[in-house]
């Protein structure tokens, strides 16, 4: 199993910038909620369906979390915020 260090490294190479535009997005809402809902996330992302894709493979990479379930809303884990 790889170390914390190298999965994240093999992530990120995975990522392109709109990722990283989704990841900044929620890390900027986390002030103003806790879980920051689908629909903010969408909204200012502006890139309509290809977020949702995005919100799948960052969940599915683990870096982001969706405690309340997918449909609700989302958080950073600490392998998002490397």
């Amino acid at each position: 199993m790889p170390s914390l260090i190298e999965y994240v490294k093999e992530v990120f190479k995975k990522l392109d910038e709109n990722h990283f535009k989704i990841l900044r997005i929620i890390e900027r809402n986390l002030s103003r909620y806790e879980v920051v809902p689908r629909e903010v996330i969408l909204s200012e992302s502006g890139l309509g369906q290809r977020a949702e894709k995005l919100l799948q493979k960052l969940h599915e990479y683990r870096l982001i979390w969706a405690p309340m379930g997918l449909e609700r809303g989302f958080c950073i884990n600490y392998n998002g915020l490397d």
